[in-house]
């Protein structure tokens, strides 16, 4: 196994495949919207700043490369620059701390450094190893920690890196998986120092270091220096469930699907004249739009549904069949009358009514239909176009009353019938 690193691309190579850093993989859940704006308005704050930046995008139109560097001196020019400079200074005062190393002492170094040595006094830490790169081979995945730490008070081991951004202390997400990642690699490469060019072979088993906890040391430019502990178990999870799934959807090639149009053929609801009585052909099914009112709740030992369920259960088998069907039309288009478990005025009405027709063998659709259409007062219940089930148990309770009071005297002969073109009508009613 060869690691190469390029500082001039600040990146790693392993056996020839150019490896992803742990601080890009942790941005993969980030919303990135509010710094790309952020970066946008510097730019064209730069821009307008140095005026000769614009005639030089004019003459490079063509070269994205040489506009990106112009975007890059404009964010410059705008300030931008000014926080990561000073988190590549700190990061520098404090390796040189660790090592030994001079610094020239000035209010700003010297702030530094008191504020490095006091956080890991007050923590009780000291550090084991600093800027050491560590691999995970089978993801082809490389980077740097900044150190690795030793509690003088339990002796375990932790992975720490030091922040310096104004924020870094709010959004610990990005911070979890870049610290999951240190601390979960296999190895090390063995040799490197610094951000020199490199190329290694030999590698060491990572430290000891602790798999559900890591720090993050916050030095920032103006603010309190503060250690804060991370949950680096919830990076680990991020990283699983998150980032590589993220990374298999992104690879996928197989998103082109195959779409041929097939017309779909529009059914004929149109009414067969030719067909009466039960047999209603290819009547639409009409699907309730509403809830009818159900009215009233009545017990299930009240006398009338007594009476009602005795009737029903007396009714040969061919007259019960067509009670059951009417039931059925009613349930397709989404409503129901039966009794069981539900004991309203509406459901008791409609079935009184179609229970008195069939004991009187008036068991017919049409009738029925009929009957609905009296009782709502309205045309809309068209002759065939309904099913007879779905017409009734669309009604609401009132309208159900004055459907079994109608079905009494239809069962009783006293309703006078007249035919139509579009099925029977029931014109009045006699005295009973």
């Amino acid at each position: 196994m060869k690691l190469k690193y390029s500082a001039k691309a600040h990146g790693y190579w392993l056996d020839g495949r150019r490896c992803k850093s742990p601080s890009a993989i942790a941005k993969v859940p980030d919303d990135s919207s509010a710094l790309d704006k952020w970066r946008r308005r510097q730019t064209a704050i730069g821009l307008a700043m140095r005026p000769e930046l614009l005639t030089e995008v004019a003459a490079s139109i063509e070269d994205k490369r040489a506009i990106d560097a112009i975007c890059e001196r404009a964010m410059d020019h705008a300030g931008a620059s000014s926080g990561r400079n000073w988190g590549s200074a700190v990061h520098l005062i404090i390796e040189r701390d660790i090592a030994g190393a001079a610094i020239l002492e000035t209010p700003e170094t010297a702030r530094v450094r008191k504020q490095w040595q006091q956080l890991l006094a007050d923590h009780h830490l000291e550090v084991v190893r600093a800027e050491a790169v560590i691999v995970h081979p089978e993801l082809k995945i490389a980077g740097r920690f900044d150190q690795v730490m030793r509690s003088t008070i339990t002796g375990e081991g932790f992975v720490m890196d030091v922040k310096t951004g104004a924020s870094a202390a709010d959004f610990l997400q990005a911070h979890a998986v870049q610290l999951w990642l240190y601390a979960a690699a296999s190895v090390m490469a063995t040799g490197p120092q610094g951000d020199v060019d490199f190329e290694v072979t030999e590698f060491s088993p990572m430290l000891n270091v602790s798999q559900s906890v890591a720090f993050v040391a916050h030095i920032p430019q103006d603010g309190e220096p503060s250690i804060i502990p991370v949950d680096i178990a919830a990076g680990g999870e991020c990283f699983r469930n998150v980032i590589e799934p993220t990374w298999a959807w992104r690879a996928r090639k197989d998103l082109r699907a195959t779409w041929t149009p097939t017309p779909t053929p529009t059914p004929d609801t149109r009414p067969d004249p030719h067909k009466h009585g039960k047999a209603f052909g290819g009547a639409v099914v009409v699907a309730a739009t509403v809830v009818p009112d159900e009215g009233a709740t009545v017990g299930k030992d009240d006398a009338k549904v007594t009476a009602v369920r005795e009737a029903y259960q007396a009714l040969d088998v061919a007259a019960k069949s067509w009670v059951d069907e009417l039931r059925a039309q009613a349930l397709g288009a989404g409503v129901d009358f039966h009794l069981a478990g539900n004991y309203t005025t509406r459901r008791l009405s409609i079935m009184a009514g179609l229970v008195a027709l069939a004991g009187a063998g008036k068991d017919r659709d049409d009738l029925v239909r009929a009957i609905v259409r009296f009782a709502v007062a309205d045309d809309v219940v068209e002759w065939l176009a309904t099913p007879a089930g779905a017409a009734v148990g669309l009604c609401d309770h009132a309208q159900a009353a004055l459907f079994e009071a109608t079905a009494l005297l239809a069962a009783q002969g006293l309703v006078v019938e007249t035919l139509t073109l579009d099925g029977p009508r029931l014109e009045e009613l006699e005295a009973a």
